[in-house]
């Protein structure tokens, strides 16, 4: 929904988010808010009680180009690891995004991942939606792509591509398809480490990718089926 320019909860991220305490630092996966709305059934509730609203530890500002008048922008939300480090979507300009990681308890910056998604709106601005699972963090790219970071609580971690219709295929022409394939959803992991988004083909691609959802198996294999309930499809690629 539109909110006001005023409104300081749209650009700074808060302690009931921020500080899980490092009495969590062993619990389950389960107890971290590993994607958008927390979990792939986007129940948005969590087994860890927030502490009171009475002090802010620290905050990360996620708007380096807010615009003026009415914002209709929906920020990513911040992911929280097991291992409590605070994941945070953070819009660097006015098109641009980068993910970055701080410390629960004292905000301080692990690492900084820039990545070349873009809205797919101009009108308004769905999150930039990353999402973890196991020792992952997957993080939406141009291109239908998505970025993959090994290890999100170290400072230092291997960066990969996944492509849900096929590595080659984005090699054979990366313009046509950075130009004409998008990422319009955040992402979202099931138990079994698949991973699932919604894109928009805007353009042409050498494949005939058209407007639809994706899914990328644990194992990298790619699937996607249109949109258009009139064309029912499934297409598959390594």
């Amino acid at each position: 929904m539109p909110q006001s320019r005023s409104s300081a909860s749209t650009r700074f991220i808060l302690a009931f988010l921020v500080v899980i305490g490092s009495a969590y630092h062993s619990v389950s996966q389960t107890r971290a808010w590993l994607t958008h709305s927390h979990d792939a059934q986007h129940t948005g509730v969590s087994p860890v009680a927030s502490q009171p609203l009475s002090k802010i530890h620290w905050k990360q500002r996620v708007d380096f180009a807010v615009p003026s008048g009415e914002i209709f922008i929906h920020y990513g939300s911040p992911l929280v690891t097991a291992r409590n480090t605070v994941i945070v979507p953070v819009k660097a300009g006015s098109d641009s995004f980068r993910v970055a990681a701080h410390k629960g308890t004292t905000g301080a910056v692990l690492w900084k991942q820039s990545t070349g998604y873009q809205a797919p709106f101009a009108a308004f601005l769905p999150g930039m939606g990353p999402t973890l699972s196991g020792r992952k963090l997957f993080i939406p790219d141009s291109g239908g792509r998505v970025i993959v970071r090994q290890d999100p609580d170290l400072a230092s971690g291997v960066v990969s591509e996944l492509y849900f219709y096929g590595q080659k295929n984005f090699q054979s022409d990366p313009l046509a398809y950075k130009q004409a394939v998008q990422i319009n959803t955040p992402l979202t992991t099931d138990a079994q480490g698949n991973l699932y988004f919604g894109f928009l083909a805007n353009g042409s691609t050498p494949i005939g990718l058209e407007s639809g959802l994706a899914r990328i198996a644990a194992n990298g294999t790619g699937t996607w089926v249109t949109a258009a309930f009139w064309i029912p499809s499934l297409r598959k690629y390594r």
